[in-house]
């Protein structure tokens, strides 16, 4: 912990100290962690990026912008207003116990310290192990991770110094990371064609704002301001202004969660047998990765059409807010009234993990189906399979992305080998005529 800043912050390059936690204790803060990154995932939408502007008020991305909207539609309809975005992070960390509440920083006790942090890391390095066996839910897992530490980097740049005011939080962090790197302050008073005026110029002079610069190796840790041109080089040393510092720090986790990754999937093995096949922590282990968090629109208490997908809706939407892959497929559905079976259970079931209700499903497909009384007999049962009222009363949830992939790519693969088996049938059946033909 550093100083009053209510934060753990950190690239999880070292196992936390403690060597026992109790069950409940690992459980809870593996859970809360996990909602967490889903909240994350689920906020940034379809940015791609890590900045945590995404999550502040003040909108500085189309994502943002686009919160900020619904927020203020929803308020001039009577309607309170919702959270801001970090509001609502920060008040899911505190419950989870992965933060302090900041009136409370200042006068925590150690111990109380002590505690948070371990939570934080044992949530961290719980997650890591649970994602290392599937390398798409890895990049998901870095992503989130990644635009945490972003927001809780830039919430430590807004604290000053350290409570004895000995040194500033950033350089109490760079210091706490091993990240010894040099600072060179703003000139105070430039003389024209001194060396440091020089440099500063041409470091910063591409720059709209600057404060200070730190010298950094280009790789790794500024290789990607490197690729991007954002930085000047001298001497293989790369000069980062003081905002664009997040992105090293960012890619230091990256690099150091990476790193972990490629070391645990060479023990798979060892952790089936050991951590994975545990009977008190291998069952949350496992399921992480699987767990879907999102809305509940099964829920009878969910009936609001306002965030949700309703057949009088999806006509104005599709085309801006549906994914890619839905909305191709969602296009070929109403051009063919028809889709095959790998079809319907993707853009079905993700009608309903956008909210639609069964009855508006039902309704909303008869509707569009070629054959509505064909539909009734052979493709309603499915649906409501889906909403866990027929069969073994599963609630499925939407496919992801990963599994549409694979599904995609397996389904051509097999047309792809029914296409060659053919072709050779062909083939073989004119070498067996031209043969005949040459008998005498």
């Amino acid at each position: 912990m550093l100083g009053r800043f209510p934060h753990p912050i950190g690239v999880y390059t070292q196992l936390p100290p403690t060597t026992t936690a109790q069950v409940d204790v690992f459980e809870a803060a593996t859970a809360h962690r996990l909602r967490v990154l889903h909240f994350l995932d689920e906020k940034f939408g379809l940015d791609s990026s890590t900045n945590p502007a995404v999550l502040r008020a003040a909108p500085s991305t189309p994502a943002a912008a686009a919160a900020a909207a619904a927020a203020a539609a929803a308020a001039a309809d009577g309607a309170a207003a919702a959270k801001p975005l970090y509001i609502q992070l920060e008040e899911m960390l505190q419950e989870g116990g992965l933060m302090l509440p900041p009136a409370a920083a200042a006068t925590a006790a150690e111990q109380q310290r002590r505690e948070m942090a371990e939570r934080d890391a044992i949530s961290h390095f719980a997650l890591r192990i649970a994602f290392s066996r599937d390398r798409d839910k890895q990049r998901w897992f870095i992503q989130q991770e990644s635009r945490l530490l972003m927001y809780r980097f830039d919430r430590l740049t807004a604290f000053r110094s350290l409570d004895d005011g000995s040194q500033s939080l950033l350089s109490a962090f760079l210091q706490q990371e091993g990240l010894n790197y040099t600072c060179i302050p703003r000139p105070r008073d430039p003389v024209a064609g001194a060396p440091a005026e020089k440099l500063w110029r041409a470091a910063t002079g591409f720059l709209r704002f600057e404060e200070f610069c730190l010298q950094v190796p280009c790789f790794p840790d500024a290789g990607q301001l490197v690729r991007n041109r954002r930085v000047h080089i001298q001497n293989m040393m790369a000069y980062v202004p003081d905002f664009e510092l997040g992105t090293v720090i960012c890619g230091r986790l990256r690099a150091v969660i990476t790193a972990s990754f490629e070391l645990l999937e060479g023990r798979q093995l060892t952790l089936q047998n050991t951590v994975f096949s545990d009977s008190r922590v291998g069952k949350l282990l496992s399921a992480a990765p699987n767990v879907y968090l999102g809305r509940d629109f099964n829920s009878n208490a969910t009936k609001s059409t306002e965030e949700r997908l309703t057949p009088a809706l999806i006509k104005q939407v599709y085309r801006h807010s549906f994914p890619p892959c839905m909305r191709r497929l969602y296009e070929s559905y109403m051009a063919e009234h028809h889709m095959r079976h790998g079809g319907r259970m993707q853009l079905w079931l993700f009608f309903k993990g956008a909210g639609m209700t069964l009855e508006e499903n039902l309704q909303f497909n008869r509707q569009i189906w070629r054959e509505p009384q064909k539909f009734d007999k052979e493709h309603a049962y499915n649906i409501r399979h889906m909403y866990g009222l027929e069969g073994k009363r599963a609630n499925y949830a939407p496919l992801r992305c990963s599994q549409i992939i694979t599904t995609n790519s397996q389904h051509l693969q097999q047309q792809q080998q029914q296409q060659q088996q053919q072709q050779q049938q062909q083939v073989q059946q004119q070498q067996d005529h031209c043969s005949s033909r040459s008998k005498p």
